[in-house]
């Protein structure tokens, strides 16, 4: 691998550490029993203050994760996150596109 090679991936590396931790982050922040209705209210909220290509971003990042996840199988066997894994597999189905906007 040459140089710019070799920094493309670093780059690419570092991107995908630095969404890790942060999704990480965002799961650690709405794991609080007894606030759904809280916790849902924030996230709108965030959301309807993003502007509108964040959005797509963030649910064309969802659906390709959905996507791995239903392909994979990843969840199916667990009971405890069973539903996640079949409305994985439901936005994973879906025929909407989201386009680059």
């Amino acid at each position: 691998m040459d140089k710019e090679g070799l920094n493309l991936h670093k780059q690419k590396q570092k991107v995908t550490e630095d969404v890790e931790k942060q999704v990480g982050r965002l799961l650690e922040s709405i794991n609080i029993m007894g606030y759904d209705e809280e916790v849902k209210q924030g996230f709108l909220t965030g959301l309807l203050k993003s502007h509108p290509t964040l959005v797509q971003c963030f649910m064309r990042t969802l659906k390709g994760v959905s996507e791995d996840i239903a392909q994979k199988g990843y969840f199916k066997d667990d009971m405890r996150a069973h539903g996640s894994y079949l409305l994985f597999t439901e936005i994973a189905e879906s025929e909407t596109v989201i386009p680059y906007i």
